[in-house]
């Protein structure tokens, strides 16, 4: 590829290109940082604690979803859904009301615009909004969809409880290591 003859033009382009196609068939180049993430720009307010529900990010969701000790709840939703618009106020409520039981935050709830964000995990898939997933701790490899009729919170409520989450929330918050026995 001669490139000489035009203006501007580096000279050791083509040289440049040449090993770098021949580094990448030789299996030469250097490892990658991990593949290309869709994501909006971090601000600061996203993961404020004083918020019952966080932002999260195709660039954070790794460190706020998967490295996290807690369970997890995420609304993947698009700001121009209806749906998603209705279920945001229901999943502030349920958030708020779940921090007393949780306080120790064994529950985090995030949203994530999926419309501009992006998450590479196998096991999400979001093809409508609102999507939720609840990741266990222990389990973050296999999140679990919600695909419950309603949106209502007590809908919301009992999808957690039918998944095991509340009773141990609220055993946790209480700080129950029952074993079955009762006290005298």
């Amino acid at each position: 590829m001669e490139m000489a003859g035009r203006r501007g033009a580096d000279p050791g382009f083509g040289a440049a290109l040449a090993r770098f196609v021949a580094d990448f068939y030789d299996g030469a180049l250097p490892p990658s940082a991990g593949p290309f993430v869709r994501s909006t720009r971090v601000r600061p307010g996203d993961a404020a604690p004083s918020s019952p529900v966080r932002v999260v990010r195709g660039s954070t969701f790794d460190a706020m979803v998967m490295a996290s000790p807690n369970n997890t709840l995420v609304h993947f939703y698009a700001p121009y859904c209806g749906h998603s618009a209705q279920l945001a106020p229901r999943l502030r409520a349920l958030a708020g009301a779940l921090a007393p039981l949780a306080p120790d935050h064994t529950l985090d709830v995030l949203k994530m615009d999926a419309s501009a964000d992006e998450v590479l995990h196998p096991s999400v898939d979001v093809r409508a909004f609102p999507t939720l997933y609840l990741f266990l701790k222990g389990m973050k490899d296999a999140p679990l969809r919600y695909e419950g009729q309603g949106t209502s919170t007590a809908d919301l409520v009992s999808w957690l409880m039918d998944n095991g989450l509340m009773e141990w929330m609220i055993g946790s918050a209480k700080g129950d290591d029952d074993d079955g026995e009762e006290e005298r």
